[in-house]
């Protein structure tokens, strides 16, 4: 393992995409997106997707992961869809959490000071194999990370709803869209809309 050499080099891309993974992992996938939007520095070029795999094969040698690649990828025009699948040995989420605590605390990661993963129970150290779907978006050429994609696609209409029915002030149809919306992607591109949305009711 490259712990020190892996985590630190800032500069590296494996670092760069190590940030993203890291973010997403944790739940700030909005962020992630930002980050990717605004920091020049953060914009690297995506010609294939091996950093993202090698991120979280560090992800899973901390944790005790056996294996961890891209299991398919699928590319249509500007957009891209690939399959990230983690195999871990841990018994359980907190034994997850126990090793990310301890390389965390050892500096194995760098800056990072705290991070989650999840993982389902498997009693008797049995393998635990988990998906990790993420979406990338090409712009002016470089791949970039792009949030819940697909749901934003699919609840779109249902936002342009929620607007209609704002505008003609029937807003308790409008919020029941909303809901409806944020229930089945309650990811961060997708819950921005929706609450765009309903400030835009909260303001009539």
């Amino acid at each position: 393992m490259c712990f020190g050499a892996c985590a630190k080099k800032e500069t590296s891309p494996q670092d760069t995409a190590w940030k993203y993974v890291r973010l997403i992992l944790d739940g700030h996938v909005e962020q992630a997106y930002d980050m990717l939007d605004s920091a020049d520095k953060a914009r690297r070029p995506y010609s294939d997707f091996q950093h993202l795999a090698e991120a979280m094969s560090l992800l899973a040698s901390v944790s005790g992961g056996r294996e961890v690649g891209v299991k398919d990828s699928n590319v249509s025009g500007d957009q891209a869809r690939v399959v990230c699948e983690i195999s871990t040995k841990l018994p359980s989420s907190e034994a997850i959490g126990a090793a990310l605590d301890k390389a965390i605390k050892e500096g194995a990661l760098g800056d990072v000071k705290s991070i989650s993963a999840s993982a389902d129970s498997a009693p008797g150290g049995k393998l635990v194999t988990k998906e990790m779907v993420v979406w990338l978006r090409r712009q002016r050429g470089e791949w970039h990370i792009w949030p819940d994609y697909e749901g934003q696609e699919r609840i779109e209409p249902l936002l342009v709803e929620a607007r209609a029915l704002c505008a003609k002030r029937r807003t308790a149809e409008a919020g029941a869209k909303l809901k409806e919306a944020l229930r089945q992607c309650p990811r961060a591109e997708a819950t921005r809309g929706a609450l765009g949305a309903l400030d835009e009711c909260n303001k009539r």
